[in-house]
């Protein structure tokens, strides 16, 4: 499994959730391309922290920035050759999830997308 959390908190909480399992966790977030990207935190492990922006951001709010990826990126560093699934929870940006996974998808190297 390889799993991809760009959000601090919620990362800590997944590694320490994982820790001893067989997972690559990544602090990233997969988008269509690499570099970086802004996260608005809603709160702190909040599911719904985003790259969109908070129409009415709550007290307490922040942004930073985070490192991104994308999924063909990722499978080719890796050296991953199938999916057998990919759970896309992106909270609005699953278009820009699959548009990072433009040659896995036309080489049918996913065999399941799941979109939250």
């Amino acid at each position: 499994m390889h799993a991809f959390e760009p959000s601090s908190c919620t990362f800590a909480c997944l590694s320490e959730a994982l820790a001893g399992e067989s997972v690559d966790l990544n602090q990233a977030a997969l988008r269509d391309r690499s570099g970086s990207a802004t996260l608005h935190a809603v709160a702190p492990g909040a599911g719904t922290n985003s790259p969109h922006r908070p129409h009415r951001p709550p007290a307490g709010s922040a942004t930073g920035e985070v490192p991104t990826t994308t999924l063909d990126a990722h499978a080719a560093q890796a050296g991953l050759r199938q999916f057998a699934l990919v759970k896309i929870d992106t909270e609005g940006h699953d278009l820009a999830v699959l548009r990072g996974a433009r040659e896995l998808l036309a080489d049918r190297r996913i065999s399941v997308a799941q979109f939250e």
